[in-house]
């Protein structure tokens, strides 16, 4: 297993695997109109602190990728690209964890305040079977495909670095089209923050 660190080829070893578990906080949030991740979660403090809190009991480090305008003491990656977007995030958590021996990268995004460690634990448990392969979370009746939340193996480094610098640079189409194992997740439990009016509805979270 390994990537690419600076050029050079990062072979990691397989005898302990090490998971790094990253909170992508990019976008706009036009349609928030507030950055997202700082917004107040009544369990946690703010969104991003929450999103932390649930990856970590499953990852030997924790870290945020993206931007975020308040400052925390928690280790913040920046898009290694230019042309922004969730695959930008995943290119810098992969290429992180290649540099500092990471396995691989648990994505989640800063905007779902409802999903939980006892989720998570369920894509963890078949990666720790499967290290070699995309675990990617389901979620609806019709088994929507989530590729903001999934464990990504390092050995995509170089592929996601690529997608990231592609015009098309969707990370579901991409992932689609990768040979991936799912793991069915509740539908509340997946659901995406994007608006006021879907912070009102949301039973566990408060401005």
């Amino acid at each position: 297993m390994g990537g690419r660190c600076g050029g050079k080829e990062i072979i990691v070893s397989t005898n302990e695997l090490r998971l790094l578990g990253t909170v992508l906080c990019g976008g706009q949030s036009r349609r928030m109109g507030r950055e997202k991740a700082t917004l107040p979660h009544n369990r946690s403090g703010t969104f991003w602190r929450h999103a932390i809190d649930q990856l970590s009991p499953l990852c030997d480090q924790v870290c945020l990728a993206g931007k975020l305008s308040t400052a925390t003491d928690q280790l913040v990656l920046a898009d290694q690209t230019r042309s922004g977007g969730p695959a930008c995030g995943v290119a810098s958590a992969l290429q992180h964890a290649c540099c500092n021996s990471f396995d691989a990268v648990f994505i989640t995004p800063v905007d779902m305040p409802l999903l939980k460690t006892d989720d998570l634990k369920c894509l963890y448990d078949l990666w720790q079977e499967h290290r070699h392969q995309i675990v990617a979370a389901v979620s609806g009746t019709e088994n929507r495909l989530e590729p903001l939340v999934a464990i990504y193996p390092t050995q995509f480094a170089t592929a996601l670095e690529t997608l990231s610098n592609a015009e098309d640079r969707s990370l579901y189409r991409w992932i689609s089209g990768q040979p991936h194992l799912c793991v069915p997740l509740p539908t509340n439990s997946c659901r995406n923050m994007n608006t006021p009016e879907d912070l009102q509805r949301g039973s566990q979270v408060s401005l």
